[in-house]
């Protein structure tokens, strides 16, 4: 991340997930999974985003969740991004989710 922030090029990379991060998006895995029980769902996903340092990060960064509560309990992904733009959920659905696709040259 240095060296593309030091370089100009915009990432966006997984991020493994730890109680720090988890606990910055408290407050929307709470909702999402009160939801999910009142609504008797099976599954409800959201989206959160935060600032995140690692302790070897010489700053904070962009971290989206995605966050699904599902009757086996709670499953929360992060990524991290130099992006600004784009929601929390376009950033993890729709340009995390489709690395490595690949379009047919038509």
């Amino acid at each position: 991340m240095d060296w593309c922030e030091a370089s100009g090029v915009e990432y966006l990379f997984g991020l493994p997930g730890n109680r720090v991060p988890d606990r910055l998006v408290d407050e929307a895995a709470d909702d999402i999974r009160t939801r999910r029980a009142l609504e008797k769902k099976p599954c409800q996903r959201g989206f959160a985003e935060t600032r995140y340092r690692a302790k070897s990060w010489k700053t904070a960064r962009r971290a989206c969740a995605r966050i699904e509560a599902t009757t086996r309990g709670l499953d929360i992904r992060f990524v991290v991004t130099s992006l600004e733009a784009g929601s929390a959920e376009h950033v993890y659905e729709v340009l995390y989710c489709a690395r490595g696709l690949r379009r047919s040259a038509s």
